[in-house]
């Protein structure tokens, strides 16, 4: 009986917070959607380099890296919560949403995360354009201890060397 009683005082109080976060849901749908974007784009930079770089990448998943994602979704959606809980029952006179505007700015930076990874370590024309505003993650996104710099120079010299183009020395 009294097992019952808890039973049915628990599930009401789950449903009531569901209920009473329920119009943050949009928000968390679009936080997974770019943070799982920004995981594919990551996972194929690790491919890439250990495509071009084999002793430094592994090109494979890994279960550390999809936990920090599990915790970087709840940290971004318990921010977002509690923005969402002092915009409605603190700021109430508020002309706009505050709450929007922090979860388009998360996806706007997560976004830029995505075109840092797919324009490093990447030859194509695009990527290299971007290359010249965004920084390459090849160093710091997967802890690769070498000279980045060193390397893009030995795979332009070898290409120039296959192809016939220009060195960089000669373009300054």
């Amino acid at each position: 009986m009294m097992r019952e009683l808890l039973t049915k005082y628990l599930l009401a109080m789950i449903t009531a917070l569901i209920a009473f976060i329920e119009p943050t849901f949009n928000f968390l749908y679009a936080i997974v959607a770019v943070i799982t974007i920004d995981c594919f784009s990551a996972y194929n930079l690790n491919r890439r380099i250990k495509k071009k770089y084999p002793n430094y990448a592994t090109g494979k998943l890994e279960s550390k890296k999809a936990l920090k994602v599990i915790y970087t979704i709840g940290k971004v959606y318990g921010v977002i919560l509690i923005i969402w809980f002092i915009e409605k029952n603190i700021l109430k006179d508020l002309s706009f949403e505050i709450t929007k505007y922090v979860a388009a700015l998360f996806c706007f930076i997560e976004l830029i995360s995505v075109l840092e990874n797919e324009s490093s370590c990447n030859n194509a024309w695009w990527a290299r354009a971007l290359q010249k505003i965004l920084m390459d993650k090849s160093k710091r996104h997967f802890n690769i201890d070498i000279d980045i710099d060193k390397l893009k120079k030995e795979q332009e010299e070898e290409d120039n060397k296959k192809y016939g183009g220009k060195n960089n020395e000669n373009n300054k």
